[in-house]
């Protein structure tokens, strides 16, 4: 080393250092940088304006970016900072040849004819929604059980529906800078929803479809506080003068499913897992223990797989317990005894097998389905007849057997020398009616006997109700499935009512069938349908809800966002949000050329065979399918077999009232729900 460069400090040998590997390249310099990350951010616009060009539309999906940056030396003006920015992309549709045809003029269904009705599954939705279920408990029945292994050649990997080859297609998916907006506030909503139309009118002006703009609309996805904040922010300009400033292009605002889901299985935690309550034999607070399940602690936001797989387990082990016990089997190992399953069965052509699965599953079904509104399983039905109890009025109570007619009770009572025949029906008599006996001016109070319930048996039945739909979800988004997506939201919307007349996820499912079968075209219906779900791999089964892949985004944003180190400017996070998608590529491709493992932060899923073996062994002491009245459980005190035993008239009330606020499109206000915000 020379005399001169032994008197210079640290900092400036480094300099110079870095000055001479900036000649030869084998660093950057800082302008060099600079113009490197500049280049990337037009190469991803480009990429969008050449995909808009060739005649695709898309969808935007947005979410929010919160940061915490700590500081370590903290002064009265120097402390530690929390972050709030919004983070969008941009999905091409995979469906546009379907769209070509579609009427994209009128609405799918008449908003004036609309009743409850639209918002339960319909006769035809209910066998569909069952021959689903079959599949999809027929796969977990084979995996455990390998004297059903004769059941795998009828059942499908993949469910088929109509868009199957279009959802097995990879989804293009642009990254759009982050905006420095808190959607919190209305005022920032406006700039977020500002911006999207301001980049819309760009991006197709330069794709050559500026002539489209004026009847150009685009979906906007988000979970559902995105979607009620930005809706509400759209309605704040319903006067504004122009199309531009009235936001006409974005519409509709619509919620996404994995926000759905993971709401749906905090409620089912909540009505079924009480962790103060464990002394309950074959519950899940009591199988938890059992299983050591110490990640499972009722939050689901926070450990949503720990809690989705829990469930899984236990509706598993439920259904293996109830099939053992249908066909006599003492373990998972046994042969099934039945006489619809005769011993050569795996000798037996495809269509035959097929007849002897569906038998196979509808005797499953009919222990434990419970159709939405219904107050029992299809295997007990309406009952034969009623005990009710008959009060006339100061006169000593009496209980009278009644036969059951096409739901009507007739009962007959004498008073005096006369013979009264009062008629009710037999929801009537469950709720306690009184007639009004007018030449005697003597009230008749009629009120259903309730033998004494086994309340694990309704339990059981009852969680797996919850635990059916859960499963049907999961699959509809895996596969893409349009149409059993909005099947499975017409039965989650009773039961988000079940645990609270004010569920604002209620609110979001009745929104979603709301628009996508009556008051959206029928192309764009399909286009929102279809949008809900991303493919980044291009594989059959392996969709994504859409809000999912935008939560992955916001992860990766936030690792690229700290990279930047200490001081980072505004200007610095924008810019580097723009070429996220290039850096991401590259850092891709490096691995993939070099043989480089990508390191992962999530941990593979262990099976849980172990699990469900260990909860067969604690059901076969408490067995829930062995009807026993008196059974009792302390922390389920009077629960019933059906997940629909709630005032129906009320229900249907509420879905009506809510159905009219949304199509006068006023913003929703469920800060009233005990529940948390989303994250």
């Amino acid at each position: 080393m020379s005399r001169g460069t032994q008197n210079r400090s640290p900092s400036a040998v480094s300099w110079t250092l870095l000055g001479v590997l900036n000649k030869v390249h084998i660093t950057l310099s800082d302008n060099s940088k600079q113009q490197l990350l500049d280049s990337f951010a037009t190469h991803s616009e480009e990429n969008l304006i050449q995909t808009i060009s060739s005649g695709i539309d898309g969808k935007l999906n947005g979410d929010n970016l919160d940061l915490r940056v700590n500081t370590n030396d903290v002064r009265m003006n120097n402390k530690a900072k929390d972050y709030h920015f919004f983070a969008s992309d941009w999905v091409a549709d995979r469906v546009s040849a379907k769209l070509e045809d579609l009427n994209d003029r009128s609405p799918v269904g008449d908003s004036n004819q609309l009743s409850y009705m639209n918002f339960i599954p319909t006769p035809a939705e209910n066998i569909q929604f069952k021959n689903y279920l079959k599949v999809l408990l027929g796969r977990k029945i084979v995996y455990h059980m390998p004297d059903f292994k004769w059941m795998d050649k009828v059942i499908p990997d993949h469910i088929p529906h109509n868009l199957q080859q279009e959802m097995s297609t990879a989804s293009q998916i642009f990254m759009l800078p982050v905006l420095l907006k808190n959607e919190a506030c209305y005022s920032d909503c406006l700039h977020i929803l500002d911006s999207y139309v301001e980049d819309i009118n760009r991006i197709y002006a330069k794709a050559g479809r500026g002539g489209e703009l004026d009847k150009l609309q685009v979906p906007v996805g988000g979970d559902q506080l995105t979607r009620v904040r930005l809706e509400g922010a759209k309605a704040l300009r319903k006067g504004a003068h122009t199309a531009v400033e009235r936001f006409d292009q974005l519409n509709p605002f619509i919620i996404e499913l994995f926000h759905t889901l993971q709401d749906f299985l905090e409620k089912l935690c909540k009505k079924f897992l009480k962790l103060n309550k464990a002394t309950d034999k074959a519950t899940l607070a009591h199988l938890k223990m059992v299983i050591q399940r110490s990640n499972v602690n009722g939050k689901v936001k926070v450990r949503f797989k720990a809690h989705e797989q829990f469930v899984d387990c236990v509706g598993t082990a439920y259904l293996l317990s109830l099939v053992m016990e249908l066909f006599g089997m003492q373990n998972l190992h046994d042969s099934p005894i039945h006489d619809s399953i005769p011993d050569n069965v795996k000798m037996l052509h495809l269509e035959r097998r097929g007849d002897i699965f569906n038998t196979v599953m509808d005797l499953v079904l009919r222990k434990t389905f419970i159709p939405p509104l219904q107050q029992d399983t299809e295997e007990n039905g309406q009952p034969r007849s009623l005990v009710v109890q008959v009060c006339a009025g100061n006169m000593n109570p009496c209980q009278i057997e009644s036969p059951v007619n096409e739901n009507q009770i007739t009962i007959k009572i004498s008073i005096g020398e006369e013979l009264y025949h009062l008629k009710a029906s037999t929801d009537q008599v469950r709720n306690g009616c009184t007639f009004n006996l007018s030449d005697k001016q003597i009230p008749v109070t009629v009120k259903e006997v309730k033998p004494p319930s086994d309340e694990l048996h309704n339990y059981t039945i009852n969680f797996l109700n919850w635990f059916f739909a859960s499963c049907t979800l999961q699959d509809a988004i895996s596969e893409g499935n349009i149409y059993l997506t909005n099947i499975t939201l017409k039965y989650m919307m009773p039961l988000f009512y079940s645990h609270s007349s004010l569920s604002k996820y209620m609110t979001e499912c009745i929104d979603y069938v709301l628009k996508t079968e009556t008051l959206l075209t029928p192309k764009m219906a399909l286009k929102v349908r279809a949008a809900s779900f991303i493919n980044p791999t291009g594989r059959p089964g392996h969709n994504k809800a859409a809000d999912i892949e935008k939560e992955n985004q916001v992860k990766m944003l936030k690792d690229l966002i700290r990279g930047l180190g200490a001081n980072k400017t505004e200007n610095a996070i924008v810019k580097i949000s723009k070429v996220a998608p290039v850096i991401h590529s590259i850092s891709d491709n490096l691995c993939a050329m070099t043989l480089t493992q990508n390191f992962h932060t999530t941990h593979k899923a262990r099976p849980c065979d172990q699990d469900v073996q260990q909860i067969l062994d604690i059901l076969k002491n408490n067995n829930p399918w062995q009807n026993t009245p008196g059974r009792n459980l302390k922390a389920f005190k009077g629960i019933s077999k059906s997940p629909y035993s709630f005032n129906q008239q009320n229900f249907e009330m509420c879905v009506m009232n809510t159905v009219d606020r949304l199509k006068r499109g006023v913003p929703t206000t469920d800060d009233r729900e005990s529940d948390d915000d989303d994250e």
